[in-house]
């Protein structure tokens, strides 16, 4: 749903402790070799519209043949039969996400106030490219759901303000997610890290049905969310720092949260991100022994 084809993963600089190199959406990045630190973005493709136009022709073509793997045709038989839930969409695509990939965050930012006109035209073109290219891959595969990415906020709250969002990114968002689901993709979910107080009103007055993460060291309170919004599809909301301070404080985590939301529905109980590294393997293990006895539980009451 990006560009292609792809860029090339080219390695610029070598210094023995750093690496220099783009990536396949064409970011240049500095990173520490062997380390885990957050990559340092420092090239990005569109700095002019003359960037976006050319870019548009080359590498953002609506055909799906071109997007598929060989076996296509063996896949949407092999679809067809699935017992497992299939989604469109994914990172790093969103209006806001992506177009950090596109033009990088702090051109973005500065965008919505130097150059508005480009950044509507960028955000409304991928609305179009998207409907034009999921049209096609709707045509032969239903799916159950469709996964927007846009990683915009911190614990403050989000990065840009609601006018803003409002302004810019609501009309393409309502646009895409009105064909969706005019195709029957009822469950539009969007992935978003930092504190999701003001987003979540605007994401469903976008169109969107369902947010994760919802980080607890966000300032994100998952029950609260829920008594919010019952409408809302939410996934995530398990403090991953709790489980990693042993038994004790797992079953003080799951049994704070768990009856509440389960008993509720349209929730997938999972951590608030990736794994925490203090986690152990044994707590680990306890964590998912325990949510697996919430959810049975659950089950069993035919609810």
């Amino acid at each position: 749903s990006g560009p292609e084809p792809l860029f090339s993963q080219d390695v610029f600089e070598d210094t023995g402790e750093h690496l220099v190199y783009q990536d396949e959406y064409g970011v240049k990045k500095r990173v520490t070799k062997g380390g885990a630190s957050v990559p340092e973005f420092i090239g990005w493709q569109v700095e002019s519209r003359k960037d976006f136009e050319r870019l548009k022709e080359e590498r953002f073509q609506p055909r799906l043949a071109d997007r598929v793997p060989p076996n296509w045709a063996q896949l949407v038989e092999a679809y067809r039969e699935r017992n497992y839930p299939l989604s469109i969409g994914g990172y790093p695509f969103g209006f806001y996400g992506f177009l950090r990939y596109l033009v990088g965050e702090e051109r973005l930012l500065w965008g919505f106030y130097d150059d508005p006109g480009l950044i509507k035209e960028i955000m409304g073109f991928l609305a179009d490219f998207w409907i034009e290219l999921w049209d096609q891959a709707l045509g032969e595969v239903q799916v159950d759901c469709a996964h927007f990415w846009e990683d915009m906020a911190y614990r403050s709250g989000p990065l840009i303000s609601p006018a803003t969002f409002r302004e810019f990114m609501t009309p393409c968002y309502r646009k895409v997610t009105g064909f969706l689901k005019e195709r029957g993709v009822e469950v539009i979910l969007v992935d978003s890290d930092g504190n999701l107080d003001e987003l979540i009103p605007l994401f469903l007055e976008a169109g969107l049905t369902g947010i994760w993460p919802v980080e607890v060291q966000a300032g994100n309170d998952l029950v609260e969310i829920r008594r919010s919004y019952p409408q809302l599809r939410i996934l995530g909301g398990i403090d991953k720092l709790k489980i990693a301070r042993g038994r004790e404080a797992i079953d003080r985590e799951l049994e704070d949260k768990m009856p509440y939301m389960l008993a509720r529905g349209g929730y997938i109980p999972h951590l608030d991100h990736l794994a925490h590294p203090e986690i152990s393997w044994p707590d680990f293990r306890y964590y998912r022994s325990r949510l697996g006895e919430y959810v049975e539980k659950q089950a069993g009451t035919g609810a």
